[in-house]
Protein backbone atom coordinates (compact mmCIF):
# COMPACT_ATOMS: atom_id res chain seq x y z
CA UNK A 1 0.00 0.00 0.00
CA UNK A 2 2.96 2.45 0.97
CA UNK A 3 4.25 1.74 -2.64
CA UNK A 4 1.07 2.64 -4.20
CA UNK A 5 0.80 5.81 -2.16
CA UNK A 6 4.55 6.41 -3.17
CA UNK A 7 4.02 6.19 -6.97
CA UNK A 8 0.93 7.72 -6.86
CA UNK A 9 2.69 11.13 -4.89
CA UNK A 10 5.35 11.12 -7.44
CA UNK A 11 2.87 10.77 -10.26
CA UNK A 12 1.45 14.19 -8.88
CA UNK A 13 4.37 15.91 -8.52
CA UNK A 14 5.36 15.13 -11.81
CA UNK A 15 2.43 16.27 -13.31
CA UNK A 16 2.16 20.02 -11.22
CA UNK A 17 5.75 20.40 -12.66
CA UNK A 18 3.60 21.63 -15.73
CA UNK A 19 2.24 24.25 -13.82
CA UNK A 20 5.15 25.08 -11.77
CA UNK A 21 7.69 24.96 -14.22
CA UNK A 22 10.30 23.29 -12.00
CA UNK A 23 11.55 19.77 -10.25
CA UNK A 24 8.97 19.25 -7.86
CA UNK A 25 10.06 15.82 -6.80
CA UNK A 26 13.57 17.11 -6.02
CA UNK A 27 11.73 20.01 -4.41
CA UNK A 28 9.69 18.34 -2.47
CA UNK A 29 12.65 16.03 -0.84
CA UNK A 30 14.32 18.98 0.05
CA UNK A 31 10.96 21.60 1.21
CA UNK A 32 9.88 18.56 2.84
CA UNK A 33 12.38 18.66 5.47
CA UNK A 34 12.85 22.20 6.00
CA UNK A 35 8.94 22.40 5.74
CA UNK A 36 8.82 19.85 8.76
CA UNK A 37 11.46 21.90 10.48
CA UNK A 38 10.00 25.23 10.31
CA UNK A 39 6.62 23.55 10.83
CA UNK A 40 7.57 22.03 14.28
CA UNK A 41 9.42 25.85 15.00
CA UNK A 42 5.78 27.51 14.06
CA UNK A 43 3.93 24.88 15.88
CA UNK A 44 6.43 25.60 19.40
CA UNK A 45 6.35 29.32 18.75
CA UNK A 46 2.63 29.51 18.21
CA UNK A 47 2.52 27.40 21.78
CA UNK A 48 5.12 29.26 23.77
CA UNK A 49 2.94 32.22 22.63
CA UNK A 50 0.12 31.31 24.04
CA UNK A 51 2.31 30.78 27.56
CA UNK A 52 3.32 34.18 26.71
CA UNK A 53 -0.32 35.95 26.66
CA UNK A 54 -1.61 33.90 29.50
CA UNK A 55 0.64 33.55 31.95
CA UNK A 56 3.55 36.50 31.72
CA UNK A 57 2.28 40.66 31.82
CA UNK A 58 2.16 42.65 28.76
CA UNK A 59 5.43 44.60 30.46
CA UNK A 60 7.29 41.37 30.50
CA UNK A 61 6.92 40.20 27.44
CA UNK A 62 7.41 43.46 25.84
CA UNK A 63 11.11 43.57 27.84
CA UNK A 64 11.96 39.91 26.20
CA UNK A 65 11.10 41.01 23.38
CA UNK A 66 13.05 44.02 23.39
CA UNK A 67 15.99 42.14 24.62
CA UNK A 68 16.13 39.81 21.67
CA UNK A 69 15.84 43.13 19.16
CA UNK A 70 18.68 44.37 21.47
CA UNK A 71 20.87 40.95 20.80
CA UNK A 72 20.22 40.68 16.83
CA UNK A 73 21.76 44.61 16.67
CA UNK A 74 24.37 43.71 19.05
CA UNK A 75 24.98 40.57 17.13
CA UNK A 76 25.78 42.49 14.12
CA UNK A 77 28.72 44.04 15.08
CA UNK A 78 30.46 40.84 14.67
CA UNK A 79 31.20 38.82 11.35
CA UNK A 80 27.72 37.86 10.97
CA UNK A 81 27.74 36.80 7.18
CA UNK A 82 30.09 33.75 7.49
CA UNK A 83 26.85 31.10 6.61
CA UNK A 84 26.98 31.91 3.03
CA UNK A 85 30.26 31.42 2.58
CA UNK A 86 30.25 27.99 4.01
CA UNK A 87 27.06 26.99 2.28
CA UNK A 88 28.90 27.99 -0.68
CA UNK A 89 32.41 26.12 -0.08
CA UNK A 90 30.48 23.34 1.31
CA UNK A 91 28.63 22.28 -1.73
CA UNK A 92 32.10 22.49 -3.40
CA UNK A 93 32.86 19.57 -1.03
CA UNK A 94 35.55 22.11 1.03
CA UNK A 95 33.91 20.74 4.18
CA UNK A 96 36.60 21.95 6.63
CA UNK A 97 35.57 25.78 5.65
CA UNK A 98 33.01 25.04 8.88
CA UNK A 99 35.73 24.89 11.41
CA UNK A 100 37.49 27.90 10.18
CA UNK A 101 34.40 30.03 9.78
CA UNK A 102 34.11 28.89 13.12
CA UNK A 103 37.17 30.32 14.04
CA UNK A 104 37.05 33.84 12.48
CA UNK A 105 33.60 33.81 14.24
CA UNK A 106 35.01 34.06 18.01
CA UNK A 107 38.26 36.58 16.57
CA UNK A 108 35.85 38.73 15.22
CA UNK A 109 33.15 38.88 18.10
CA UNK A 110 35.82 41.21 19.82
CA UNK A 111 33.61 44.37 18.50
CA UNK A 112 30.46 42.72 19.21
CA UNK A 113 31.43 42.36 23.12
CA UNK A 114 33.20 46.12 23.37
CA UNK A 115 29.56 47.64 21.90
CA UNK A 116 27.76 44.97 24.42
CA UNK A 117 29.82 46.73 27.49
CA UNK A 118 29.60 50.12 26.39
CA UNK A 119 25.92 49.64 26.40
CA UNK A 120 26.45 47.59 29.93
CA UNK A 121 27.82 50.98 31.29
CA UNK A 122 25.25 53.41 29.64
CA UNK A 123 22.62 51.40 31.05
CA UNK A 124 23.93 51.77 34.26
CA UNK A 125 24.40 55.42 34.69
CA UNK A 126 20.90 55.41 33.85
CA UNK A 127 20.08 53.26 36.84
CA UNK A 128 18.68 50.83 34.36
CA UNK A 129 19.77 47.59 36.26
CA UNK A 130 17.39 45.77 34.11
CA UNK A 131 18.56 46.52 30.97
CA UNK A 132 22.24 46.30 32.16
CA UNK A 133 22.11 42.85 32.89
CA UNK A 134 20.29 41.59 29.85
CA UNK A 135 22.87 43.54 27.58
CA UNK A 136 25.60 41.97 29.69
CA UNK A 137 24.16 38.24 28.99
CA UNK A 138 23.91 38.87 25.25
CA UNK A 139 27.26 39.68 25.35
CA UNK A 140 28.76 36.72 26.82
CA UNK A 141 26.70 34.55 24.77
CA UNK A 142 26.13 35.96 21.24
CA UNK A 143 29.47 34.85 19.86
CA UNK A 144 28.73 31.51 20.46
CA UNK A 145 25.14 31.00 19.44
CA UNK A 146 26.56 32.90 16.11
CA UNK A 147 29.36 30.40 16.22
CA UNK A 148 27.39 27.18 16.61
CA UNK A 149 24.65 28.09 14.43
CA UNK A 150 27.01 28.18 11.40
CA UNK A 151 25.85 24.23 11.59
CA UNK A 152 22.75 24.89 9.44
CA UNK A 153 25.06 26.48 6.76
CA UNK A 154 26.93 23.82 7.10
CA UNK A 155 24.16 20.86 6.17
CA UNK A 156 22.60 23.54 4.01
CA UNK A 157 26.21 23.08 1.79
CA UNK A 158 25.54 19.00 1.61
CA UNK A 159 22.08 19.75 0.67
CA UNK A 160 21.11 17.40 3.50
CA UNK A 161 17.92 19.10 4.90
CA UNK A 162 17.13 16.03 6.59
CA UNK A 163 20.22 16.27 8.88
CA UNK A 164 20.05 20.34 9.03
CA UNK A 165 16.11 19.94 9.73
CA UNK A 166 16.85 17.44 12.94
CA UNK A 167 19.53 19.59 14.63
CA UNK A 168 17.34 22.92 13.88
CA UNK A 169 14.37 21.55 15.47
CA UNK A 170 16.33 19.63 18.36
CA UNK A 171 18.42 23.32 19.18
CA UNK A 172 15.17 25.60 19.10
CA UNK A 173 12.49 23.25 20.83
CA UNK A 174 15.31 22.71 23.57
CA UNK A 175 15.55 26.52 24.20
CA UNK A 176 11.49 26.99 23.58
CA UNK A 177 11.18 24.08 26.26
CA UNK A 178 13.76 25.39 28.69
CA UNK A 179 12.21 29.18 28.25
CA UNK A 180 8.75 27.46 29.36
CA UNK A 181 9.59 25.70 32.02
CA UNK A 182 11.31 29.12 33.45
CA UNK A 183 8.20 31.10 32.51
CA UNK A 184 6.06 28.14 34.88
CA UNK A 185 9.05 29.50 37.69
CA UNK A 186 9.12 33.09 37.59
CA UNK A 187 7.75 36.10 36.16
CA UNK A 188 11.36 37.33 36.16
CA UNK A 189 12.38 39.19 33.25
CA UNK A 190 16.08 38.65 34.56
CA UNK A 191 15.94 34.77 34.73
CA UNK A 192 14.30 34.88 31.27
CA UNK A 193 16.91 36.39 29.69
CA UNK A 194 19.09 34.52 31.00
CA UNK A 195 17.36 31.35 30.21
CA UNK A 196 17.17 31.94 26.61
CA UNK A 197 20.34 33.51 25.73
CA UNK A 198 22.45 30.63 27.97
CA UNK A 199 20.68 27.68 26.67
CA UNK A 200 20.72 29.23 22.90
CA UNK A 201 24.54 29.53 23.42
CA UNK A 202 24.93 25.56 24.41
CA UNK A 203 22.39 24.30 22.19
CA UNK A 204 24.07 25.86 19.09
CA UNK A 205 27.19 24.74 20.44
CA UNK A 206 26.82 21.19 20.89
CA UNK A 207 25.17 20.97 16.94
CA UNK A 208 28.27 22.72 15.60
CA UNK A 209 30.66 20.08 17.36
CA UNK A 210 28.54 17.21 16.30
CA UNK A 211 28.66 18.85 12.82
CA UNK A 212 32.51 19.60 12.88
CA UNK A 213 33.16 16.03 14.02
CA UNK A 214 31.32 14.72 10.55
CA UNK A 215 33.86 16.21 8.15
CA UNK A 216 36.11 13.56 6.96
CA UNK A 217 40.15 14.08 7.18
CA UNK A 218 40.44 14.38 3.45
CA UNK A 219 37.99 16.90 2.87
CA UNK A 220 39.64 19.71 0.96
CA UNK A 221 40.12 22.96 3.03
CA UNK A 222 39.20 26.33 2.01
CA UNK A 223 40.92 29.61 1.51
CA UNK A 224 40.75 31.56 4.70
CA UNK A 225 41.35 34.36 3.66
CA UNK A 226 38.55 34.35 1.30
CA UNK A 227 36.08 33.20 3.40
CA UNK A 228 37.10 36.01 5.62
CA UNK A 229 37.05 38.76 2.58
CA UNK A 230 33.50 37.96 1.21
CA UNK A 231 32.11 37.45 4.58
CA UNK A 232 32.82 41.17 5.68
CA UNK A 233 31.02 42.50 3.04
CA UNK A 234 27.75 40.25 3.72
CA UNK A 235 28.54 41.52 7.31
CA UNK A 236 28.63 45.26 6.57
CA UNK A 237 25.41 44.58 4.84
CA UNK A 238 23.64 42.52 7.44
CA UNK A 239 24.59 45.05 9.93
CA UNK A 240 23.01 47.50 8.11
CA UNK A 241 19.49 45.12 7.40
CA UNK A 242 19.77 43.70 11.20
CA UNK A 243 19.91 47.57 12.28
CA UNK A 244 16.94 48.70 10.14
CA UNK A 245 15.00 44.94 10.53
CA UNK A 246 14.74 45.54 14.51
CA UNK A 247 14.89 49.25 14.34
CA UNK A 248 10.73 49.25 14.47
CA UNK A 249 10.63 47.13 17.58
CA UNK A 250 13.14 49.80 19.01
CA UNK A 251 11.10 52.78 17.99
CA UNK A 252 7.81 51.13 19.65
CA UNK A 253 9.48 50.38 22.82
CA UNK A 254 10.80 53.93 22.69
CA UNK A 255 7.41 55.86 22.01
CA UNK A 256 4.87 53.06 22.74
CA UNK A 257 6.29 51.51 26.22
CA UNK A 258 6.75 47.48 26.74
CA UNK A 259 2.86 46.99 26.60
CA UNK A 260 2.87 48.34 23.07
CA UNK A 261 5.88 46.11 22.11
CA UNK A 262 3.95 43.29 23.31
CA UNK A 263 1.13 43.91 21.20
CA UNK A 264 2.85 44.61 17.53
CA UNK A 265 5.00 41.70 18.29
CA UNK A 266 1.56 39.63 18.53
CA UNK A 267 0.52 41.21 15.78
CA UNK A 268 3.70 40.46 13.43
CA UNK A 269 4.02 36.78 14.51
CA UNK A 270 1.76 34.68 12.92
CA UNK A 271 2.64 36.44 9.45
CA UNK A 272 6.53 36.40 10.35
CA UNK A 273 6.42 32.26 11.33
CA UNK A 274 4.35 32.36 7.63
CA UNK A 275 7.42 34.00 5.50
CA UNK A 276 9.91 31.75 7.91
CA UNK A 277 8.40 29.01 6.47
CA UNK A 278 7.85 30.05 2.91
CA UNK A 279 11.86 31.42 3.14
CA UNK A 280 13.16 27.50 3.34
CA UNK A 281 12.16 27.63 -0.63
CA UNK A 282 15.78 29.94 -0.73
CA UNK A 283 17.81 27.71 1.62
CA UNK A 284 17.37 24.65 -0.76
CA UNK A 285 17.51 27.20 -3.98
CA UNK A 286 21.43 28.66 -3.17
CA UNK A 287 23.38 26.05 -3.00
CA UNK A 288 22.00 24.85 -6.46
CA UNK A 289 21.86 28.81 -7.60
CA UNK A 290 25.58 28.44 -6.97
CA UNK A 291 26.01 25.83 -9.59
CA UNK A 292 23.70 27.33 -12.38
CA UNK A 293 25.04 30.58 -14.44
CA UNK A 294 22.74 33.73 -13.78
CA UNK A 295 21.12 33.67 -17.17
CA UNK A 296 19.66 29.95 -16.65
CA UNK A 297 18.36 31.04 -13.40
CA UNK A 298 16.59 34.14 -14.77
CA UNK A 299 14.78 32.08 -17.65
CA UNK A 300 12.81 30.60 -15.40
CA UNK A 301 12.82 32.04 -12.28
CA UNK A 302 9.85 35.07 -13.08
CA UNK A 303 7.38 32.00 -14.18
CA UNK A 304 7.88 30.19 -10.76
CA UNK A 305 7.91 33.11 -8.33
CA UNK A 306 4.34 34.19 -10.30
CA UNK A 307 2.94 30.81 -10.14
CA UNK A 308 3.93 30.25 -6.16
CA UNK A 309 2.47 33.68 -5.73
CA UNK A 310 -0.53 32.57 -6.84
CA UNK A 311 -0.81 30.08 -3.85
CA UNK A 312 1.08 32.16 -1.24
CA UNK A 313 -1.97 34.94 -1.60
CA UNK A 314 -4.67 32.21 -1.67
CA UNK A 315 -2.88 31.43 2.33
CA UNK A 316 -2.72 34.80 2.84
CA UNK A 317 -6.89 35.63 2.51
CA UNK A 318 -7.29 32.33 4.78
CA UNK A 319 -5.40 33.90 7.14
CA UNK A 320 -7.10 37.44 6.90
CA UNK A 321 -10.42 35.63 7.84
CA UNK A 322 -8.97 32.96 10.39
CA UNK A 323 -7.10 36.00 12.29
CA UNK A 324 -10.37 36.98 14.67
CA UNK A 325 -11.08 33.83 15.70
CA UNK A 326 -7.69 32.49 16.39
CA UNK A 327 -7.18 35.69 18.39
CA UNK A 328 -10.54 35.25 20.36
CA UNK A 329 -9.39 31.66 21.31
CA UNK A 330 -5.75 31.99 22.14
CA UNK A 331 -4.68 35.35 22.59
CA UNK A 332 -7.81 36.70 24.05
CA UNK A 333 -5.79 39.46 26.01
CA UNK A 334 -3.99 40.99 22.61
CA UNK A 335 -7.44 41.15 20.51
CA UNK A 336 -6.30 44.83 19.80
CA UNK A 337 -3.80 42.93 17.71
CA UNK A 338 -5.42 41.86 15.09
CA UNK A 339 -6.10 44.61 12.80
CA UNK A 340 -2.32 45.13 12.78
CA UNK A 341 -2.27 41.41 11.90
CA UNK A 342 -4.69 41.17 9.64
CA UNK A 343 -3.09 44.19 7.40
CA UNK A 344 0.59 42.93 7.90
CA UNK A 345 -0.38 39.68 6.18
CA UNK A 346 0.02 41.73 2.57
CA UNK A 347 3.89 41.33 3.83
CA UNK A 348 3.42 37.51 3.26
CA UNK A 349 3.68 37.46 -0.37
CA UNK A 350 6.70 39.27 -0.30
CA UNK A 351 8.68 36.29 0.92
CA UNK A 352 9.35 35.64 -3.00
CA UNK A 353 12.17 38.61 -2.84
CA UNK A 354 14.09 36.34 -1.02
CA UNK A 355 14.67 33.57 -4.42
CA UNK A 356 16.59 36.73 -6.40
CA UNK A 357 18.38 37.96 -3.00
CA UNK A 358 19.73 34.16 -3.09
CA UNK A 359 20.72 34.06 -6.72
CA UNK A 360 22.70 37.06 -6.14
CA UNK A 361 24.31 36.05 -2.83
CA UNK A 362 25.55 32.53 -4.62
CA UNK A 363 27.16 34.13 -7.16
CA UNK A 364 28.93 36.67 -4.75
CA UNK A 365 27.38 39.79 -6.72
CA UNK A 366 28.94 42.08 -3.73
CA UNK A 367 27.77 45.49 -5.54
CA UNK A 368 24.42 44.46 -6.15
CA UNK A 369 23.87 43.22 -2.55
CA UNK A 370 25.55 46.49 -1.37
CA UNK A 371 23.35 48.47 -3.77
CA UNK A 372 20.44 46.55 -1.99
CA UNK A 373 20.85 47.11 1.50
CA UNK A 374 22.25 50.64 1.47
CA UNK A 375 19.04 51.40 -0.63
CA UNK A 376 16.49 49.03 1.02
CA UNK A 377 18.02 50.18 4.70
CA UNK A 378 17.47 54.11 3.82
CA UNK A 379 14.33 53.50 2.78
CA UNK A 380 13.01 51.39 6.03
CA UNK A 381 15.14 53.56 8.61
CA UNK A 382 12.95 56.76 6.66
CA UNK A 383 9.72 55.00 6.69
CA UNK A 384 10.05 53.80 10.03
CA UNK A 385 11.40 56.27 11.90
CA UNK A 386 8.68 58.87 10.30
CA UNK A 387 5.65 56.91 10.49
CA UNK A 388 6.32 55.50 14.49
CA UNK A 389 7.24 58.85 15.75
CA UNK A 390 3.85 60.22 14.17
CA UNK A 391 1.34 57.30 14.13
CA UNK A 392 2.27 55.00 16.67
CA UNK A 393 1.87 51.06 16.39
CA UNK A 394 0.24 51.80 13.14
CA UNK A 395 3.00 53.84 11.76
CA UNK A 396 5.37 50.51 12.67
CA UNK A 397 2.63 48.69 10.58
CA UNK A 398 2.60 50.91 7.36
CA UNK A 399 6.18 51.26 7.14
CA UNK A 400 7.25 47.22 7.54
CA UNK A 401 4.15 46.67 4.72
CA UNK A 402 5.69 49.16 2.48
CA UNK A 403 9.35 48.77 3.07
CA UNK A 404 8.13 44.44 2.40
CA UNK A 405 6.69 45.67 -1.01
CA UNK A 406 9.45 47.53 -2.46
CA UNK A 407 11.43 44.43 -1.15
CA UNK A 408 9.60 42.21 -3.49
CA UNK A 409 10.89 44.37 -6.52
CA UNK A 410 14.43 45.69 -5.95
CA UNK A 411 16.07 42.22 -5.81
CA UNK A 412 14.68 41.55 -9.40
CA UNK A 413 15.61 44.32 -10.71
CA UNK A 414 18.90 44.29 -9.11
CA UNK A 415 19.77 40.36 -10.29
CA UNK A 416 18.72 42.05 -14.35
CA UNK A 417 21.34 44.23 -14.17
CA UNK A 418 23.99 41.57 -13.23
CA UNK A 419 22.82 39.57 -15.54
CA UNK A 420 23.53 42.07 -18.05
CA UNK A 421 27.41 42.84 -16.83
CA UNK A 422 28.47 39.25 -16.50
Amino acid sequence: MMQGLRQWAYRLLRRTEIYFKTDMVSLTKSGFWLAAAQGVAAVTSFLLSIAFAYFLPQEVYGHYKFFLSIAAIISAVSLTGLSIPVTQLVAQGKERALRIAFRQNIRWSIPLMLVAAAGVVYYLLQDNILLAYGVGVIGLCAPFINGGGLYSAYWSGKSDFRTYALYWVAVNSTTALAILMCMFLTHSEYALVTTYFVVSAVTNMIAYLMASRSISAHKATADEDKIVSYSLHLSAINLLQTITSQIDRILVFHYVGAAGMAVYAFAIAIPDQVRAVLKGAARIALPKFATRSLDSIQQTLTAKLLRFGVVILVLTALYVVAAPYIFTWLFPKYMESVPYSQLLAATIITVLGSMPLAALQAHSATRELYQHAIFMNIIQIVLTVTLIANYGLMGAVWATIATRFISLVVPSVLLAIRKERS
